[in-house]
């Protein structure tokens, strides 16, 4: 390791493991003590590893030039960071890709047009389209049943929405109230621009699963925390069982057991009211991204690229999302190796950071 290298890495392991992974995710490759590695731009673009790069307007080095090139492996909580900390410009890509873009237009069009349950449940294009928003695509075939959870409603308490337990069947019902607006519940915001947004946002997570799926997991659940009032909730959820799971250390075939067991451990381990609460929510994901990186240490895929040789439009997510680009001939993606002893930051270095052990504040 070269000399500069050293002295980052004395340097960095002073920084909790945590606030590590921040700096990583928002463009510090190197350590506070030598701010002159920051980017000289806000902050650096990242991209999904499959096949997205990364491009900044350079690092300084000794010799002058801005032409350092560097590749890091990424925690969970550092890819998970990365994505939250720019989630109204990725839901802005998602919903710019083709694909998503015209099923949204359809369905806008055409969701005020229905007028009963029988319409809505029959209408495989805007069924599964509303279905998908509210994380219920996998029941689109259940069509008998989601045809008596919205005739029925959620004004009552025996409501069928309201006692199967599972939160997202209730907010369904909630969105498409036929029991209370018949015809015009398809023209209620939550019908209409309320689920679009719910589609987008489920669309973007789907997309970063497909490379991490503890970001895609991280995502799901701070969206949708709020939504859990007891521990039944939380085992109704598969997504949302998982995350605590995993945060609490708690065994997958804890899930097997008793349900009303199972339900008093998870509100032994976890105070629900803290799912109403947004910055405990928070940490209760980054607490969560850590343990998943710590379950599949063999699985971890995300990387950080910064190419400085050229710039390039394609940024984080944008390949996931639709957003096309290229890949330089020149860039990182096909010439970096993970040996290099390049002068300053090497990636044996920047491999160790990302490899710090998470804590700290």
């Amino acid at each position: 390791m070269h000399g500069t290298a050293r002295a980052d890495a004395v340097a960095a392991s002073a920084i909790p493991g945590a606030e590590q992974q921040r700096r990583l995710a928002r463009g510090w490759l190197a350590t506070p003590a030598d701010p002159a590695r920051r980017a000289p731009s806000a902050a650096v673009s990242l991209g999904q590893v499959a096949g997205a790069t990364v491009s900044s307007e350079g690092w300084p080095s000794a010799a002058g030039p801005l032409q350092r090139r560097a590749r890091t492996v990424l925690s969970t909580t550092a890819s998970y960071l990365a994505v939250a900390s720019n989630i109204a410009r990725q839901q802005a890509a998602t919903a710019a890709e083709p694909g998503v873009k015209a099923a949204t237009t359809y369905y806008l069009a055409h969701i005020g047009k229905v007028k009963t349950v029988a319409q809505f449940v029959n209408n495989y294009q805007l069924f599964s389209y509303a279905m998908k928003a509210y994380g219920l695509g996998d029941m689109i075939h259940a069509k008998g049943l989601l045809t008596k959870v919205l005739n029925g409603g959620v004004a009552s308490r025996s409501a069928l929405a309201n006692t199967l337990g599972d939160p997202r069947y209730r907010t369904f019902a909630a969105a498409f109230d036929f029991a209370a607006s018949g015809a015009s519940a398809t023209k209620a915001p939550s019908a209409t621009t309320g689920t679009a947004d719910k589609y987008i946002e489920q669309t973007l997570e789907d997309n970063v699963g497909k490379t991490n799926k503890g970001v895609a997991l991280g995502l799901y659940f701070k969206r949708n925390a709020s939504s859990i009032t007891s521990g039944y909730g939380i085992l109704a959820d598969a997504k949302i069982l998982t995350v605590v799971q995993t945060a609490f250390g708690l065994s997958a075939t804890s899930a097997q057991g008793n349900i009303d067991q199972q339900a008093a451990l998870l509100n032994k381990v976890l105070k629900i009211r803290d799912l109403q609460d947004p910055a405990k929510v928070e940490k209760l994901v980054e607490r969560f991204t850590s343990q998943y990186d710590v379950s599949n240490s063999s699985n971890v895929s995300n990387v950080l690229l910064v190419d400085t040789s050229q710039s390039v439009g394609t940024s984080l997510l944008d390949t996931a999302n639709g957003v096309s680009g290229s890949v330089p001939a020149g860039s990182v993606l096909n010439l970096f190796s993970s040996g290099s002893t390049s002068n300053g930051v090497s990636s044996d270095l920047l491999l160790s950071l990302a490899k710090l052990s998470l804590g700290g504040s």
